[in-house]
């Protein structure tokens, strides 16, 4: 859609008025039309504007569309403005290449030259960009050519048109400044970012002692653990236990046991309770299902076995307790605990875990050991 030129049309309109008449020459709105060659809508609204600014004079109301006048004359006022519209427009620069040079000239010239580098480079310090010789070549030639254009136009500079012309110098110094420092920073290599890893936290929350019954001589030990993953998603495998005994030079790796189903333990001091979990709940099987994702949170049992080792050792001397694992990248994590802090006789349930069941000890033994299936 062509964009309307309201001004335009109003001066072609009082160029034609003025040219084809004198006086107050009356026009017909047909003789409007082919002298300057405007739509009707065009005609009108020219017509409209310049009776609104005093230019023209119109008589009679139209009775075709769209027109709104019969017949239009010129005013004195429209057929000057329309003779000032007809004179050349003065170039907006101003030339000191072809003004006399005095000394006072010379020097304000001078001070031109030489405060608009100084602040076109103090400014672009400021913005943080970078003023390079590439750029200072920029704005002096921007500078030449002007000058070079302004002297050929025969152009005199004043005071506004100093100001423009240093603007404009000063305008496109920053702009090539600020052109080479995006360039600069496009160009440097992005670091790479290290991918996420898994952040894995690990709490004993209960231990339970047992024996392994008159076929195996040691302790086992059976864990309940909460999991969390603050990190990217992996799976949990290679769990173990060193058991380090006071008075002891190393510490001794406990094999882990597969949970059975049912697994059950005597618990309490005096052995008179028993209790049956579920193997769905070995946390060695849960961690290797299914990716620990970034704020899971999983309980589960681990169930281990120390051999040649008694319980009775195991409680009379200072004991940690450390259990380990390793996620998918290769990564250890641990948790650790002294004895006496874990070996909790409470019987506490975990969400997560099925409920254990517990029952009266039916054999009633006094040793505590792991049930026969």
């Amino acid at each position: 859609m062509e964009k309307p030129r309201s001004k335009d049309n109003q001066e072609l309109l009082l160029k034609v008025m003025a040219s084809h008449g004198e006086g107050d020459m009356l026009f017909e709105r047909e003789e409007l039309l082919s002298f300057t060659g405007l739509k009707p809508q065009q005609l009108n609204d020219a017509v409209v504007l310049a009776r609104e600014a005093g230019w023209v004079r119109v008589e009679g109301k139209a009775n075709v569309k769209p027109f709104t006048f019969d017949k239009a004359s010129l005013t004195e006022k429209g057929r000057a403005q329309a003779e000032e519209s007809a004179l050349p427009k003065p170039n907006p620069f101003a030339s000191f290449l072809k003004e006399q040079l005095t000394p006072r000239k010379i020097a304000e010239k001078l001070f031109w030259a030489l405060i608009l580098p100084a602040v076109t480079w103090f400014a672009a310090r400021l913005g943080g960009l970078k003023m390079t010789d590439e750029v200072v070549v920029w704005g002096l030639t921007f500078f030449v050519i002007c000058a070079i254009g302004a002297w050929l136009g025969g152009v005199k500079f004043n005071t506004k048109g100093r100001f423009l012309f240093a603007t404009s110098i000063f305008l496109v110094v920053l702009v090539a400044a600020g052109f080479l420092t995006m360039k600069e920073a496009a160009s440097k290599p992005v670091p790479a970012t290290q991918p996420e890893m898994p952040d894995i936290r690990i709490v004993i929350n209960r231990l339970s002692l047992g024996d392994m019954g008159a076929d195996r001589v040691g302790t086992s030990l059976t864990f309940w653990l909460r999991v969390a993953n603050r990190g990217s998603q992996t799976m949990l495998d290679s769990w173990r236990l060193a058991v380090q005994i006071d008075g002891q030079s190393g510490a001794i790796n406990a094999p882990l046991q597969k949970v059975p189903s049912p697994f059950r333990l005597f618990i309490g001091e005096d052995e008179k309770q028993l209790m049956t979990l579920s193997a769905d709940d070995d946390l060695s099987e849960k961690t290797v299902k299914e990716p620990l994702v970034k704020g899971g949170l999983i309980h589960g049992l681990l169930w281990f076995f120390l051999p040649n080792v008694d319980k009775a050792v195991i409680k009379a001397r200072k004991t940690h307790l450390t259990v380990f694992c390793e996620d998918a990248y290769g990564k250890r994590y641990s948790a650790g605990q002294l004895l006496g802090a874990l070996n909790s006789t409470a019987i506490v349930h975990f969400p997560g875990m099925k409920v254990p069941v517990v029952e009266p000890n039916p054999e009633m033994k006094t040793s505590s050991r792991i049930p026969k299936k």
